[in-house]
């Protein structure tokens, strides 16, 4: 994480998300959690982030996949 530099970053990527999220808009955020508490713990440096240290990415459009 210490070569990360700012600015946009475009990637296109399947994710296997856990059972029960339905198609249809989704709002992301990204933090680097702390596993025992899941909690957002290193601070990104950038003005655009919450309070608990979540960055917000926007919304994403979940599909139904397939296997591919």
């Amino acid at each position: 994480m210490r070569t990360w530099l700012p600015g946009d970053v475009w990637f296109e990527t399947r994710i296997d998300l856990p059972q029960g999220i339905e198609p249809g808009p989704v709002r992301v955020a990204a933090g680097l959690v702390d596993p025992a508490t899941r909690r957002a713990r290193v601070r990104f440096a950038v003005k655009e982030q919450t309070v608990q240290g979540w960055v917000d990415l926007g919304v994403v459009e979940v599909t139904e996949g397939g296997d591919s």
